[in-house]
Order: C-alpha cells, then structure tokens, then sequence
C-alpha cells in the first residue's frame, strides 16, 4: 500500500525526483534575466531607432 501510494504511473516520487522535475519545468531565475535583458536591449534600440527619425 504505501509503494502504491509513493508511486505515480510506475514513477517512484522521492526527493530527487521531485527535484528534477521542478528543475526542469520551472525556470530559472538566469532564464528570466536573460530574457528580460534582451527585452531592454530591443527597446533601447526602438527608442533610439525612432529618435534617429525625428
């Protein structure tokens, strides 16, 4: 009972596991800045682009 109650579709869930799963579903926080980085480079260049226009 207590296997069958640990395990999911034949996937024991212990520590690691969860571990693992979270890691690689949730993103990290390098991913976040690393897009939210490239997010301010795309804007400086429209802000500059358009300043370039007027």
């Amino acid at each position: 009972m207590n296997e069958e109650s640990n395990s999911t579709h034949g996937m024991k869930q212990d520590q690691n596991t969860i571990e693992i799963l979270t890691a690689k579903i949730i993103p990290t926080s390098h991913y976040f800045d690393a897009r939210f980085d490239h997010l301010k480079y795309q804007l400086d260049e429209l802000v500059g682009n358009i300043l370039k226009l007027l």
